[in-house]
This record gives C-alpha cells, sequence and structure tokens, in this order.
C-alpha cells in the first residue's frame, strides 16, 4: 500500500519587521517579537478599521476579486474624480477635501458635498472586512514560490504602497497555509481512495553500458 507525502506544514516562522515597508504591522506587536501569532479577527480589525464595513461581510458588488482586472492608478489622477459629489443622482461640490487612507494595496476615499452626502469609496472588494488584494497578493507570492522581500522593494522604487512584511506572513499565516493544507489533504485522500490496496511497483531504468 502506497504512503501519501508528507503534509506542508503550517509552521512557518514570523520574519522580523521590515522598516522599509509602508504598511502596518497587527496592532499589539512588537517588531522583535518573531514568535507572534495574530488571530483571524485581529487581522480583520487592523485591515478594516478606517474603512466601511457592509454588515454582511460578502464580496461587494458580486465580482469574483480573483479574475476581476486590477490597474495601477495616480494618487493626483485619481483624486479629480472626488472634486465632486459621486452619492448617486447629486454631483454637488465636495465642501472639504477628500479624506484618504491606506491599507496596504487599498484606498478609502470619504468625502462630505453641499448637501449633506457622506460618500464612502474603496479600491477593492472588501472580504469580510478585509480590502481583496491584501489577501491576494501574499496568496499569489506564495503559491508561486516566491519571496515578499523582493516585491517590496519594486513596490518601493514604485512609490507602490504595500503590506509591511510582517503583515505579509500574517496574512500568509492565518489565510492561506491552512487552505493549502487543506488541498494537500483532500488531494491525498483522494490518491489513497484511488490507489487502494494497490501495490506500486518502481520502475528502475537500466543504462545500456
Amino acid at each position: 500500500m502506497t504512503k501519501a507525502p508528507p503534509s506542508p506544514t503550517p509552521d512557518v516562522p514570523m520574519p522580523e519587521e521590515d522598516a522599509s515597508s509602508s504598511g502596518e504591522s497587527i496592532p499589539g506587536t512588537e517588531p522583535s517579537s518573531s514568535d507572534y501569532s495574530p488571530t483571524e479577527v485581529e487581522i480583520i480589525q487592523n485591515d478594516s478599521e478606517d474603512s466601511e464595513d457592509d454588515g454582511e461581510h460578502s464580496v461587494d458588488g458580486g465580482e469574483d476579486p480573483v479574475s476581476d482586472k486590477k490597474y495601477l492608478v495616480s494618487h493626483a489622477q485619481l483624486m479629480k474624480l472626488f472634486c465632486v459629489c459621486n452619492f448617486a443622482g447629486c454631483g454637488t461640490c465636495v465642501i472639504s477635501r477628500p479624506y484618504c487612507s491606506a491599507k496596504g494595496f487599498g484606498l478609502t476615499v470619504k468625502t462630505d458635498c453641499i448637501d449633506g452626502h457622506e460618500f464612502v469609496w474603496t479600491s477593492q472588494p472588501l472580504l469580510n472586512g478585509t480590502m481583496s488584494c491584501n489577501l491576494l497578493v501574499p496568496a499569489a507570492i506564495f503559491l508561486t514560490g516566491n519571496a515578499y522581500g523582493p516585491f517590496s522593494e519594486i513596490c518601493q522604487c514604485l512609490g507602490l504602497e504595500s503590506l509591511s512584511t510582517r503583515h505579509c506572513y500574517n496574512i500568509q499565516r492565518v489565510y492561506v497555509l491552512p487552505e493549502v493544507t487543506s488541498v494537500w489533504n483532500l488531494h491525498n485522500e483522494a490518491v489513497m481512495a484511488a490507489t487502494g490496496d494497490q501495490v506500486v511497483s518502481h520502475c528502475v531504468r537500466r543504462w545500456a553500458m
């Protein structure tokens, strides 16, 4: 009977805080603490504290955040869209400069207009209160076998807002690794169910001398 290959272990050591990263670490942690393991609630709270939560903890707009196309947008160009109220059917002038709050790869913009509308816009769909790219980027880096350090350096060269190295590894620990382990175990169970008690013979190729 064949033995299933060992499953990947989710115990990934936590890296030290990368001071060059522009994101924020999980609240209540110190950069020197290498064994900190945040809970899912703490990560959600950290990522959505400046964002509006729709209360349903679902994907806004019903679009697939993975297949949805994404673009790099200049902050100055984006702010030109918020010189008037974007509330449905309004279009009046705003009474103050738009309030912007960056959280990792996501941006929240709030405006107030002369008609009393408070409009809130998020640059990405919210997944359980978390900006979608704050989950997708760490997952993509892990699944492609890359490290966050070089990617973070590219973000710094571009002036692109990003997560801190610590926050990225926290996301991978809480969200990505459990899912990878679950899929790996399901695959092993399927292989074992398919082979059953069959004896797997090993083929040895002999090279002609």
